[in-house]
């Protein structure tokens, strides 16, 4: 369905027919209301308590880290990267100064989280 958002509500209604065998009781002009949740797609990590590696495999709208971890930020200990050119490693913490400061596709991090905990990173 075109034009929906992530989280919207919307009513349809459809006309159908079919063969059944048995009597079914059926009723002229009768309608059928189904809510269902439009989702213009997500992509899930399961990350587990303590260090995961992992990466993205989409280009984020708005790369940020405090935009990319929004929804898990309560678990997030710490964040890091390593840089092969230069042989540097960038750290993110919520409680430390921090010089990583996007999640770019394409790249590995170390992510620690203090318990099991699902990513959903919305793709727009």
């Amino acid at each position: 369905i075109e034009g929906g958002f992530s989280g919207d509500m919307i009513d349809f209604y459809f006309d159908y027919s079919c063969s059944c065998v048995g009597s079914y009781p059926y009723e002229s002009g009768a309608t059928t209301i189904f809510n269902i949740e439009v989702s213009t797609g997500g992509y899930q990590i399961q990350l587990y308590g303590g260090w995961n590696l992992i990466g993205i495999p989409f280009i984020p709208e708005d790369p940020s880290i405090d935009v990319m971890l929004y929804n898990i930020m309560d678990y997030v200990e710490s964040v890091w990267a390593y840089d092969g050119e230069t042989g540097f490693w960038s750290s993110y913490s919520s409680s430390a100064p921090s010089d990583l400061n996007e999640i770019l596709d394409g790249k590995g991090y170390w992510i620690k989280v203090s318990a099991d905990v699902l990513w959903y990173l919305d793709i727009e």
